[in-house]
């Protein structure tokens, strides 16, 4: 589209974006110029397989026919297409005329601004990650293909930019908890007065434990692109932490206990264990 016809209609082709929710906005293209039933038109023709199949066909017939006259709509606006002028109605009243190439022009410059990501009705992630709207229909042309294959990419390229930064502070994060339960629970418990709650706290302990250090293991070098481009973000599966880890949990739990009776609350323990004995035998 050439400047001396952007400049007389005032054409400014935008990407606006719709919230969907607190996590979600869509893209939405507007089309502007300097007049509002031209940019009626024009959004209610958002379709570039339309615009291709439907639109254009009549632009270009009645260009070569000087005779040639076709009605056209969109739901809001109807148009009637002359060899050397379009007229814009609303209803049966004529609001607006432009010359038929000027039409032409606009219209091919829109389509072309609908084929440019990020495409219409697209789903923008506050992580950045982009999602295209799943009810858009697949456009045949050459020049979508192009531009399909460029989403393709530009998405990839975002998944691979978000899931290695998170990857990695899950993993970076997973490794501090293990080895802060590690520690708390090795070394510190035992030295604490929490006898009367040792079984909670070893449970607590061990799950903490078995659970950080299989993030540690499920993350283990998931920022790579190899790991990203075939996995992507990797997921927790109960089945097989509870198979992996049970094991360990149940040691963990030993470990906890054996600790702590070895430490300086084994006294209150015994006194604990003593009291409830006699309590069963004299109640």
């Amino acid at each position: 589209m050439n400047e001396n016809l952007i400049n007389r209609y005032q054409i400014n082709f935008v990407n606006s974006t719709e919230q969907l929710n607190n996590y979600q906005t869509k893209i939405t293209k507007q089309p502007n110029t300097k007049n509002n039933y031209l940019n009626l038109f024009l959004y209610e023709w958002s379709n570039p397989q339309e615009i291709n199949e439907n639109l254009l066909p009549d632009i270009e017939t009645a260009l070569l026919d000087r005779n040639y006259q076709e009605s056209n709509s969109s739901e809001n606006v109807s148009i009637m297409i002359y060899h050397n002028r379009v007229e814009l109605y609303d209803d049966t009243k004529i609001v607006y005329e432009l010359p038929t190439e000027d039409f032409k022009e606009i219209v091919i410059g829109w389509r072309d601004f609908l084929l440019t990501p990020p495409l219409n009705g697209t789903k923008v992630y506050q992580d950045n990650q982009v999602e295209r709207s799943e009810n858009r229909q697949e456009i045949n042309s050459t020049e979508s293909s192009t531009v399909f294959e460029t989403t393709e990419s530009e998405i990839s390229d975002i998944e691979l930019k978000t899931y290695s930064k998170q990857n990695k502070f899950v993993f970076i994060l997973s490794l501090v908890l293990f080895i802060t339960s590690f520690l708390f629970f090795f070394i510190i418990v035992p030295s604490l007065d929490v006898a009367r709650i040792i079984i909670p706290v070893s449970i607590v302990g061990s799950i903490m434990i078995s659970l950080s250090g299989f993030y540690c293991l499920l993350y283990y070098k998931s920022w790579k692109k190899d790991f990203i481009e075939k996995v992507g973000k990797p997921k927790l599966n109960i089945e097989t932490f509870v198979l992996i880890c049970s094991l360990p949990t149940a040691l963990f739990y030993f470990i906890i206990s054996w600790n702590f009776l070895e430490g300086p609350g084994h006294n209150l323990y015994k006194l604990g264990i003593t009291l409830k004995v006699l309590k069963f035998l004299n109640p």
